[in-house]
């Protein structure tokens, strides 16, 4: 069975390590937050840990894989004590060693640098 060439393409980086891509830096940070996907108006909310914020988007890690193309809201913590919920759409899912999932997101509204501080 041949693959087509664009996945032959896209083989530039080593196995298991993707190129990144985004537009901003990320920035690490270790914040908790709260995520449920908009399609169902009475869906649970998944508690959340944001390893990675920028103002392109956001990485969860968290027990459920959301799948690609999911408009999820997501609640994020800021250090003073506030919150601000995001809407944001899941790009892709990586399933960790500990069972959790890492949940690669983009913002619909890119944040300024000035609310990206606010949560590292």
């Amino acid at each position: 069975m041949s693959k087509p060439s664009v996945l032959a393409e896209a083989k530039a980086a080593p196995r298991g390590v993707r190129p990144d891509r985004r537009a901003s830096v990320r920035r690490a940070c270790s914040l908790e937050a709260l995520s449920r996907p908009l399609e169902l108006s009475d869906a649970i909310s998944w508690g959340a840990t944001v390893q990675d914020i920028s103002a392109g988007g956001v990485g969860l890690l968290i027990c459920y894989p959301f799948k690609p193309g999911t408009f999820l809201a997501v609640d994020l913590s800021a250090g003073h004590g506030g919150s601000r919920t995001v809407l944001a759409r899941v790009v892709h899912v990586t399933d960790q060693s500990d069972g959790t999932w890492f949940v690669g997101c983009e913002f619909a509204l890119p944040l300024n640098e000035e609310e990206v501080a606010v949560f590292v």
